[in-house]
């Protein structure tokens, strides 16, 4: 998957590490600055959302599409991040050459530009420019997502660069550990290699990318977000003039797949598996984890709080960090102070997706491997048997109200979370405080969630050698 690229950086490949890892609702949306978003929804389906902002003159566009992970066939993973990267050389062919499209542009001085991003839930293409670009920004768009002429030339290129991505950084060994781990929880590879396998990226073809975009991007399963300073009415009426007269198309989405109600851990080999700071042979890469509230549940917030108690990101005092029979358990020799630098053990952040988990990297002694399954089992089932303290909850809160609260401070990034709302279905979350929802949560919702969910588990681990018998 490709990351939605934050303002003054290049798109990038591999697994969305920032917006894509924002919750669905951490975003007040009704600021000082302007007033509630209005939410329309055209005669094709396509759905409308506008925030008046006027602190500034840049005006932010995207475009979602719900077209999920789910929505790929198994022996087609990463169909989805090929075509990503297809719509966007087709995009940037028909600006080259133009004068009348420079302003699509990704330029550092005007802050302007075109960007696509896919992630498991849904495929963004944004655009950030001057006010008065509006109007050609959204007919470029349109005909972009809806109408692009993908070429044998243009998917192979794009192909080659999913390819090289996929066998690049973001395939280390903790990435595919973490792949293991997602196949054993979800069973879906689309959800598990994102970027796909060798074998799957092999499997398409133009002729499956036409198809996929001529299926599932559609109007009536789309959105368009505008944050900026523009009247609702006038903004409304631009879109309906790009967008009005496609094609609603089949707005129905494949049937989930159930999840296996059976524990399961996946096993691999990878001869490369290295410890932070150098070394190998005697080594092994962990992830455990459980099925947790994602976009649009109304415990979501639990998740991320969940996730900060534990030790996520830079959060204080995390679980994981202090509690030494789990080092020990990891049957490692780690000098003192190590593990307060999340080298050996990690929480990962929760998946933008909704159907989210939560989970816990470690690099082990290979022979420990049950023994370490069972400590990180045990962080989460500690949180089933007894509250959290008030006092490590207040922590855990108020980091994961500050560092997602503060993400929201450019257009861009408060169009993508209106657009995925209304794409998704969540339309009653627009407007809803993240910060506010994450303060709120108390002991007893940690433990109900931790009772609701984390029963079953899923893991995968990579040997650097043989497994030990």
């Amino acid at each position: 998957m490709s990351g939605q690229r934050l303002r003054g950086q290049t798109p990038k490949l591999g697994t969305a590490r920032v917006l894509a890892s924002i919750p669905l609702v951490a975003l007040l949306l009704r600021g000082s600055a302007g007033a509630a978003p209005v939410i329309a929804t055209l005669d094709n389906g396509l759905k409308v959302c506008i925030a008046e902002e006027n602190s500034s003159d840049i005006v932010a566009v995207q475009i979602v599409i719900h077209a999920t992970a789910d929505c790929e066939p198994d022996d087609k993973a990463g169909l989805r991040t090929v075509l990503q990267h297809a719509l966007r050389a087709a995009a940037d062919k028909k600006i080259e050459g133009n004068e009348d499209l420079g302003f699509l542009l990704d330029m550092e001085d005007s802050r302007g530009g075109l960007s696509i991003t896919s992630d498991l839930d849904y495929v963004a293409m944004g655009y950030s420019g001057t006010s008065d670009t509006l109007r050609p920004a959204l007919a470029f768009m349109a005909e972009a997502v809806f109408a692009p002429e993908i070429t044998e030339e243009t998917f192979a290129a794009a192909r080659d660069v999913v390819k090289r991505a996929a066998a690049g950084p973001a395939s280390a060994p903790a990435a595919s550990t973490i792949s293991l781990f997602c196949m054993a929880l979800f069973n879906r590879a689309s959800r598990a290699y994102p970027l796909g396998t060798p074998k799957t990226l092999d499997n398409l073809s133009v002729a499956d990318l036409n198809a996929f975009r001529r299926r599932y991007y559609v109007p009536s399963l789309a959105a368009v977000a505008i944050v900026g300073p523009v009247q609702s009415a006038q903004a409304q009426q631009l879109v309906t003039e790009s967008f009005g007269r496609l094609p609603a198309g089949d707005p129905a989405l494949p049937a989930l797949p159930e999840a296996s109600p059976e524990d399961d851990v996946r096993v691999g080999g990878s001869p490369e598996l290295v410890a932070p700071g150098g070394g190998g042979g005697d080594i092994a890469s962990l992830v455990i984890g459980v099925p947790a509230p994602g976009l649009g549940d109304p415990d979501e917030a639990v998740t991320y709080v969940v996730h900060a108690l534990l030790g996520g990101g830079d959060a204080p005092g995390g679980r994981i960090n202090k509690d030494r029979k789990l080092w020990e358990a990891l049957g490692l020799r780690i000098p003192e102070g190590t593990e307060r630098t999340h080298c050996f053990v990690e929480s990962l952040p929760p998946p933008t997706s909704a159907r989210s988990h939560l989970a816990i990297h470690a690099y082990i002694a290979p022979r420990q491997a049950e023994a370490s399954k069972n400590a990180l089992l045990g962080e989460f089932r500690s949180l089933a048997d007894k509250e959290p303290g008030a006092e490590e909850l207040q922590r855990a809160k108020q980091y994961v109200a500050g560092t997602y609260g503060a993400l929201f401070d450019e257009p861009m990034n408060r169009a993508l979370v209106m657009g995925r709302a209304v794409a998704l279905g969540f339309a009653d979350t627009v407007g809803a405080s993240f910060s506010r929802r994450a303060m709120a949560v108390t002991p007893k919702d940690v433990q109900r969630v931790a009772k609701a969910y984390f029963g079953r588990y899923g893991g995968g681990i990579e040997f650097a050698e043989e497994p030990p018998q």
